[in-house]
């Protein structure tokens, strides 16, 4: 299943120059994927002003967890979609995955 994974990101990627970042590095194995987003993806907003939030991100994730990386991208989308019930958003909603294909058996 999917998981959030806490790491620190440092300053926003591009906000200014010169800034410095840290580099940290993660093993993948085989099956696994990473889910990156900005913070449009939980703060997205229905009319009620109700955040798709965490757990609706991490459960559109796991409803998804078995299809390609495309398909996992498009479902989020549709579930941001359905939540947000076509009230207007504020910010972007960007998100990239990428991960090791699963061993063959």
């Amino acid at each position: 299943d999917f998981s959030l994974e806490p790491i620190k990101s440092g300053f926003v990627l591009g906000g200014m120059s010169g800034i410095k970042y840290k580099d940290f590095e993660l093993q993948l194995n085989p099956g696994d994927i990473v889910f990156t987003y900005t913070d449009g993806i939980p703060e997205a907003t229905n009319s009620n002003d109700e955040q798709f939030g965490n757990e609706r991100m991490l459960d559109a994730l796991n409803a998804s967890k078995n299809k390609n990386i495309e398909e996992l991208c498009c479902d989020m989308y549709s579930a941001i979609c359905a939540h947000a019930n076509g009230a207007p958003q504020f910010d972007d909603l960007t998100m990239l995955a990428f991960g090791i294909p699963a061993s063959e058996k």
